[in-house]
């Protein structure tokens, strides 16, 4: 029996389109093989740059923590300062929209809050 499986797969060899299969497989292998190695030439330098963008990041990090609680101090007056600047105006529109046409108000609600 093995002998007739032995025969049956060196018949199929010898067939055209078997020999193509078995070269386009060989040929994409080397693509393949060929591609990695490049890939595995820069990974050095790859993996440098990348180690070297992540402690430049840590760095900006650490400062920009250091300066959060003046810049969160900054950012909270300027939104109080803001409110208090508009606080004339959005009283005198929701004046205007209850005197006039409350219907508006929906309309004019974003501009008024912001």
């Amino acid at each position: 029996m093995s002998l007739i499986c032995l025969a049956a797969g060196l018949a199929g060899c010898c067939d055209p389109r078997h020999k193509q299969a078995v070269g386009e497989r060989v040929d994409g292998m080397a693509s393949t093989l060929q591609a990695m190695g490049k890939q595995e030439i820069h990974r050095g330098k790859n993996l440098r740059k990348t180690l070297d963008l992540a402690a430049r990041e840590c760095g900006e990090d650490v400062q920009r923590t250091s300066e959060a609680p003046a810049v969160i101090n900054d950012r909270i007056q300027e939104d109080l300062e803001h409110w208090q600047n508009r606080e004339p105006y959005r009283r005198r529109v929701f004046q205007e929209q209850i005197e006039g046409h409350p219907a508006n108000i929906e309309r004019d609600l974003p501009r008024v809050l912001y």
